[in-house]
């Protein structure tokens, strides 16, 4: 079964494009979501609360809102949290997919924002990068909660995807994406 990661910066459109291919016969994975679970659960708990002190623990659960105020203001921390979080997440990545090839999905998809940060990009036979206009990632980003500051310390850690094998841009409409992710699915799947 192909493996495809999707990347791209924040609030680009990758989690729409997992959403479409999804809707056309994919099994897809979030690494967030995944890394969020890990978080809630005791794979991770005590390594984290040991790097980033108890504070980071309300109403006896990991506030991710807390890592991330910690963590998006010092790389050191950020960098051995990623130590801690990213091989688990890799593994149910990797567990996910040895499930799914099983099954007659169109193929196998995983929603990684930091496909190349992490080192992930030789598992996958294709790498799609979701590319959208700074501005509009920003304004995204806005209307989903978050402040420009914060935005802004998240853009600093990552790196530029190197745009492997397919691109798909996200300026404009949900219809335009679709057309985008129908075109990728008849000339690559």
């Amino acid at each position: 079964m192909r493996k495809i990661a999707v990347t791209g910066f924040l609030a680009s459109g990758k989690s729409s494009v997992c959403q479409l291919l999804s809707q056309h016969g994919a099994y897809v994975v979030d690494a967030d979501k995944i890394a969020h679970h890990i978080l809630e659960g005791n794979e991770a708990r005590e390594q984290v609360i040991n790097l980033l002190g108890q504070t980071v623990v309300i109403d006896s659960h990991i506030s991710r809102k807390k890592i991330a105020s910690e963590v998006f203001k010092d790389p050191q921390k950020l960098d051995a949290l990623e130590k801690i979080i990213h091989p688990l997440v890799f593994q149910k990545i990797h567990q996910e997919y040895e499930f799914a090839k099983n099954f007659p999905y169109l193929c196998f998809v995983a929603e990684v924002p930091l496909l190349y940060e992490a080192g992930w990009e030789k598992f996958f036979d294709t790498i799609i990068t979701v590319v959208s206009d700074n501005s509009l990632c920003k304004k995204r980003f806005k209307e989903r909660g978050g402040d420009e500051k914060e935005y802004d310390l998240r853009m600093k850690r990552r790196t530029s995807p190197k745009q492997r094998d397919q691109t798909i841009y996200n300026n404009g409409s949900i219809d335009a994406l679709q057309t985008a992710v129908e075109r990728f699915i008849r000339s690559s799947i």
